[in-house]
């Protein structure tokens, strides 16, 4: 006992525990208050297929609406809807056509709607929560006549979190998906057979609008009512003026809009000359990507300079019986990432196979296997994928301060020049090995799949660190760095059938290695402080042994 006077009388307590006194003695639980015990979700799809042997078409259609865990506040507003929700409906085509005898059309289309509302602000879930941890007796829910209260036994004095939910707004994320597919395969059998001319172009396009709908001063007006004189007395929380309730506005539609088409045409052949089987393809292709931003509200838009790759591929492959095998696939690829000089990269690749089971000396005496073959692959591939900047071929310059000319007190702005550009950056490159077994055993109830990989990758872009600071510049990343990545990784998948009853059990492993073994670093003061020769991203610090108690310390040997 402190011997402090108690904050509530046994009648108090008792007015809020039989809730005759609710806006006196109010006894709110906040959490149930606020959240909802559940949520409804809805989902409706309408299917529709149908043609004739020339023609085939399919059309779907669905809805789908999901609700939020906090419940409706809106329905005692101006119908400004606050609330969670998402709102999603989508369409999809497929119409394919057998034109000629030789060529088959193909048109997709998929569309998507969707809405997602949430009452305005940042961390609104955790304001929520905060609010739900207020004392059950700061405030009623709402007062006698409708009017909202206020938490009185808080610093900031504020309204009740209904009404913060119901007046401050919402943040409304729209976003429509907008994909178009459209392909061809002619057959030119005629020509030879096996031969075929196929052709895609497809688009992707998304557009996002965001609106935010809030008031400059989110809080109404709140009233603390006296029960006894029936009474209400407006809050002034921490200014004199009292919470009032301003008009909405908006900031406007940020918009979002990013489009995408890519274009193939590829030479099939695939043909069987008794135990020969050869496969070939040549195949062209082409990707734009755009993206566009607008903020509607200062008539802006920001239109990103669209990023271009254009390639040729080349893919041949052999076998003789499925037994041995062989595959050469090689690659032209070209990026406006990089200046001409070093636009284009080639990247050629080889892989053998040895198909062992169906040889007759191995499936003669290990007939359990169904399947034993080993394979290795050596290849090099690229990327284009840069960090920073899209064209870290130019020079930077970037927005400086203002300074004063002329008799006007007004400034001019300026631009300085930032990081220096880097005419000589490529690809990145990988050298990949690759050598493997896959096995089938026991009429395939038994699969495996077992493989050891070394990737050795160079000429990855990064800052150089090497280069002291009195340069007074900085520079763009470098094609300089060295890693290696090597390891094993497997599946082995078991899979039977007990009656009706079919199951599988199946265990993933991967086991990796890698080490930086270049990337320009600057000179350490100490060699264990080197970051070279350690994995990527290798965390430094100290190394936690152990507590030490003052007789450890006191000992001369522990110490």
């Amino acid at each position: 006992n402190d011997g402090l006077q108690p904050l509530f009388t046994d009648n108090d307590l008792s007015l809020f525990a039989n809730g005759t006194d609710p806006y006196g003695h109010p006894n709110v639980n906040w959490y149930k208050a606020i959240m909802r015990p559940t949520s409804m979700q809805a989902n409706a799809n309408l299917d529709i297929s149908g043609g004739t042997q020339a023609v085939k078409y399919f059309i779907s259609g669905g809805a789908f609406t999901q609700e939020g865990n906090i419940r409706d506040f809106s329905t005692n507003t101006d119908g400004v809807n606050s609330n969670y929700f998402y709102r999603r409906y989508n369409l999809r085509s497929n119409l394919d056509i057998q034109a000629t005898r030789n060529l088959s059309l193909r048109l997709d289309v998929t569309a998507r709607f969707g809405d997602v509302n949430q009452p305005f602000g940042q961390n609104v879930i955790g304001t929520i929560y905060n609010f739900a941890e207020v004392r059950p007796y700061s405030a009623p829910f709402l007062n006698p006549d409708g009017s909202y209260a206020y938490y009185r036994d808080t610093r900031s004095q504020r309204p009740t979190i209904n009404a913060v939910l119901e007046t401050q707004g919402y943040n409304r994320q729209r976003r429509t998906d907008f994909n178009v597919l459209f392909g061809f395969n002619e057959k030119l059998d005629d020509i030879t057979k096996g031969l075929s001319l196929i052709g895609r172009i497809a688009y992707a396009g998304v557009d996002q609008n965001t609106l935010n709908l809030f008031r400059d001063k989110p809080f109404p007006p709140s009233y603390l009512y006296d029960p006894i004189t029936g009474t209400y007395n407006l809050n002034t929380g921490n200014s004199s003026g009292g919470y009032t309730l301003a008009k909405y506005r908006t900031t406007g539609n940020n918009d979002l809009a990013n489009q995408r088409v890519n274009g193939q045409v590829y030479l099939n052949y695939d043909r069987t000359f008794g135990p020969h089987h050869v496969s070939s393809l040549l195949l062209y292709n082409q990707q734009s990507y755009r993206v566009d931003y607008e903020a509607s509200i200062f008539g802006v838009v920001v239109a990103q300079v669209p990023q271009k790759f254009r390639g040729y591929s080349l893919k041949v492959g052999y076998d003789y019986k499925q037994k041995y095998l062989f595959d050469f696939n090689a690659a032209l690829n070209g990026s406006d990432r990089f200046e001409a000089k070093n636009r284009n990269g080639f990247f050629p690749a080889l892989g053998l196979g040895w198909n062992i089971s169906k040889e007759s000396f191995f499936a003669d005496n290990l007939k359990m296997f169904n399947l034993f073959k080993l394979r290795a692959s050596y290849g090099l591939v690229g990327s284009d994928v840069a960090p920073g900047n899209q064209y870290l071929y130019n020079q930077v310059y970037q927005n400086g301060g203002g300074y004063s000319f002329g008799q006007t007190n007004g400034t001019t702005g300026t631009i300085y020049e930032g990081s220096l550009g880097n005419s000589n950056v490529s690809w990145e490159k990988a050298k990949k090995f690759d050598v493997g077994v896959d096995m089938n055993l026991f009429n395939d109830k038994i699969s495996a799949t077992i493989d050891y990989f070394h990737d050795r990758r160079y000429d990855q872009l990064v800052i150089r660190q090497d280069i002291p600071l009195i340069l007074g510049i900085g520079v763009s990343p470098t094609n300089v760095a060295v890693t290696v990545n090597r390891g094993f990784d497997g599946m082995v998948t078991y899979q039977d059938r007990i009656g009706q009853v079919q199951y599988s059990l199946g265990v993933v492993f991967s086991v990796a290695k890698n080490k930086v073994l270049y990337q320009a670093e600057a000179a350490q003061r100490y060699p264990w402080l080197a970051k070279t020769g350690h994995p990527i991203d290798q965390p430094f610090g100290y190394n936690f042994v152990g507590y030490y108690s003052q007789k450890d310390i006191d000992d001369a040997e522990v110490a």
